[in-house]
């Protein structure tokens, strides 16, 4: 069995939301099972950086995290299957 991918998540502040990011990222999680662990971004210790940001002005700016050296994929809108964000998240793992 592979190792567990230990994902850094950091939310917008909500201010506009156009979608439920909270529940959007729970779907993902749940589709994700045990292949992932889910960690805050204080925490520090992950593989990738997951930024949901909750509308298409996108506060959360990934060119300052992809700046600390972190594998970033960042998100506005749940259009997205959960499955999709997974490969995602794995290919960014992949290319390192």
């Amino acid at each position: 069995m592979k190792p567990v991918k230990r994902i850094g998540l950091k939310y917008c502040g909500g201010c506009n939301p156009s979608y439920e990011r909270v529940e959007y990222v729970q779907r993902i999680q749940a589709a994700a099972g045990n292949r992932m662990e889910w960690v805050s971004i204080e925490e520090g210790d992950f593989d990738t950086l997951l930024i949901v940001n909750g509308c298409d002005k996108q506060c959360v700016l990934s060119e300052e995290y992809d700046k600390a050296g972190w594998r970033v994929l960042s998100l506005k809108d749940d259009g997205k299957g959960p499955e999709e964000i997974l490969s995602m998240l794995l290919e960014e793992e992949e290319k390192r």
